[in-house]
């Protein structure tokens, strides 16, 4: 199972499109390479020579084994997702997944693009998600920051993808009051179930927004 965020760095309907592209042409280039660094790098050049309006979109694009929890990724420029999960002694712990090298998609020709691994155990969560988040503004022109996000995450009590995301996006409304946002907010959680068993195919719950959804494909929010 694959997925993928992405965000484009300016807004309106060209950015909303050259978004949408990005997101088709990783759906397509998937089926013919199995490394995420191949699939990024052959969209990157894609979008590269064709954009005239200097137009560029960060993004993540993670394929999942579900037999192993084992994630293959390559990140374009995007926020790190965090992995949520239990330490040894119990304690909820949020990890930053290692950084990999990728411009934003776009911007430059034939750019290098490299896949990184994390391992996913039974019951951990995949926090993905846009600046539009921690770069959330209050009154005051204060962040939300990535500080206030992995403490919000340390402090759950729930491990189900949708109270996870209804307690951040609580949060950050909470946090932002009426002040008028310029960034869109994205945010996806995928907890492991662990490997499937016959005739079973739901064994990620992923939760997108406040809708749940099962991620079988490639999924862009």
């Amino acid at each position: 199972a694959g997925v993928v965020v992405a965000d484009v760095a300016d807004k309106g309907m060209g950015s909303a499109l050259f978004g949408a592209l990005a997101s088709s042409l990783v759906r397509a280039t998937a089926r013919l390479y199995d490394d995420p660094s191949q699939v990024l790098a052959a969209v990157n050049q894609q979008l590269a020579e064709r954009n005239e309006a200097a137009l560029f979109v960060t993004l993540f694009y993670g394929v999942i084994d579900r037999s192993t929890g084992e994630v293959t990724y390559c990140n374009a420029g995007h926020e790190p997702p965090l992995l949520l999960h239990r330490a040894n002694g119990g304690e909820l712990r949020v990890d930053r997944t290692p950084t990999t090298k990728g411009l934003p998609l776009g911007l430059v020709p034939d750019a290098p693009f490299e896949s990184g691994k994390i391992k996913l155990v039974v019951d951990d969560n995949l926090v993905l998600f846009s600046d539009g988040i921690t770069e959330a503004e209050n009154d005051e022109n204060a962040l939300f920051s990535a500080a206030s996000l992995n403490a919000l995450l340390r402090s759950q009590t729930s491990s189900k993808p949708k109270d996870i995301i209804r307690n951040v996006l609580r949060d950050v409304q909470a946090f932002t009051g009426d002040h008028p946002q310029s960034d869109d907010i994205t945010l996806m959680v995928i907890r492991y179930d662990g490997a499937p068993v016959e005739n079973r195919s739901d064994n990620y719950d992923s939760e997108a927004g406040q809708e749940g959804r099962k991620l079988r494909l490639v999924k862009n929010l």
